[in-house]
């Protein structure tokens, strides 16, 4: 027999944890982003590296806003 008043309790229950689950998603989102952008850094980086040694530039390098290039 149920007790009067608990109808719809679970639901109430699940549509609460609704923001801790999109929280948590978004977090785990932002975190991926971040990862993944400081891996391509670090990729370009070592390209430009690469690339400079391989023209005797040395390993002088200067980052610029839209990619890594080497230093004249």
């Amino acid at each position: 027999m149920r007790r009067r008043g608990s109808g719809g309790q679970a639901s109430v229950e699940a549509i609460a944890a609704v923001p801790l689950v999109v929280t948590a998603v978004l977090v785990a989102w932002q975190l991926a982003v971040l990862v993944r952008g400081a891996v391509v850094a670090q990729e370009h980086l070592r390209a430009a590296a690469i690339a400079a040694h391989g023209r005797g530039l040395g390993t002088r390098i200067r980052i610029a806003a839209r990619g890594v290039v080497a230093a004249p």
